[in-house]
C-alpha cells in the first residue's frame, strides 16, 4: 500500500508544471510553460524612470493653500517666486498633513520641476535644495522645463514635510526666478495604504494579463473602464496592458491593499 501511495505521489509531481528558480531579477518563480510569471512588490507604471504616483498637492500652484513660504519667496503668481532682498534663506514648504499621499520611509522618489529665470543671479551664488523628507539634496536652479532630481527618502519620510530652501550667499546683490510644476513621484509598491475617501489609479504594464488585489480589513471598489467591482478579500482581475484601474476606498476606514500582477513573457 505504501509503495502504491509513493508511486501515485511521484506521478502527480511529474504531471505538475515545474517552476524555475528565482534569479536576481525575478520577484517570484516563473511558471514552467514560460507564458507568464507573477511579479510581486511593485507595479511599474511606465517603462522609464518617470513615474506618476504623485505625493504633492497643488503642483502647478493654480491654488497655493497647501504651500507655505517664508522671507524672499512668494506663491501668489501661479509659481513659487524668489526675489533677492537680503542674504536670508527662504523656504517653500508643503507640510506632511497637506501632502496628497505620504511617502514611504527609505524609498527613492523622483522630483520634477520647472525653473523660469527672469533676473540673473549677480554678485555671488544661490543654492537651492530639498530637505525634510530626505537629507539635504541640492537641485539645479538653472532655467529649464521638466528638470529632474532623484531624492533618497530618509527613515522618517512618511511623517516629514517637503521643504524647498533657497539660500543666497552674502555676496549676492540681485536675482529673481520662479519654480513651477513641482511633482514628487514614486513607484506604486505593495502594500498600498489608501485613506478613506481617496482613490489611486494604476496603469497596468504593457504585457499584463491579470491583476491580483488583496484588501486587508475593509472593502475597496475597483473600476476598470465601465465596470465596477467591490472586493473584501483577494481577487484576480483579468486585464490588458496599459489599462487604467482605479482603486477607491469609500469604506470609512483606512484600507491596506496588497497587489501584484501576472504578465506575459516570450517563449
Amino acid at each position: 500500500m505504501k509503495k502504491l501511495m509513493i508511486l501515485l505521489l511521484l506521478a502527480i509531481v511529474m504531471i505538475l508544471p515545474a517552476f524555475k528558480s528565482v534569479d536576481g531579477n525575478a520577484k517570484l518563480p516563473q511558471d514552467g510553460n514560460s507564458k507568464r510569471f507573477q511579479v510581486g512588490q511593485c507595479i511599474w507604471l511606465t517603462d522609464s524612470a518617470i513615474t506618476n504616483f504623485e505625493h504633492l498637492d497643488e503642483n502647478a500652484l493654480t491654488t497655493h493653500v497647501n504651500w507655505d513660504v517664508t522671507n524672499d519667496c512668494d506663491d501668489d503668481s501661479l509659481s513659487i517666486r524668489w526675489t533677492w532682498v537680503d542674504g536670508d534663506s527662504s523656504t517653500a514648504t508643503q507640510i506632511n498633513a497637506d501632502q496628497l499621499f505620504k511617502l514611504k520611509n527609505s524609498e527613492t522618489a523622483l522630483l520634477t520641476y520647472t525653473v523660469y529665470d527672469s533676473t540673473a543671479i549677480a554678485g555671488g551664488t544661490v543654492l537651492m535644495y530639498i530637505s525634510g523628507v530626505c537629507d539635504s539634496t541640492n537641485i539645479s536652479l538653472t532655467a529649464g522645463v521638466g528638470k529632474t532630481a532623484t531624492l533618497t527618502c530618509d527613515s522618517n519620510a512618511s511623517t516629514s514635510d517637503f521643504v524647498i530652501t533657497i539660500n543666497p550667499d552674502a555676496s549676492v546683490t540681485a536675482g529673481k526666478f520662479a519654480i513651477d510644476d513641482i511633482y514628487l513621484t514614486t513607484y506604486y509598491s505593495s502594500p498600498l495604504t489608501i485613506l478613506t475617501g481617496e482613490d489611486v489609479t494604476l496603469t497596468t504594464p504593457t504585457n499584463a494579463l491579470e491583476l491580483v488585489i488583496d484588501p486587508i480589513g475593509t472593502e475597496v471598489q475597483i473600476e476598470i473602464g465601465a465596470y465596477n467591482y467591490h472586493f473584501w478579500s483577494r481577487e484576480t482581475i483579468p486585464c490588458v496592458g496599459d489599462e487604467e484601474i482605479i482603486i477607491a476606498n469609500d469604506s470609512g476606514s483606512t484600507a491596506t491593499v496588497y497587489f501584484y500582477y501576472y504578465m506575459a513573457v516570450s517563449e
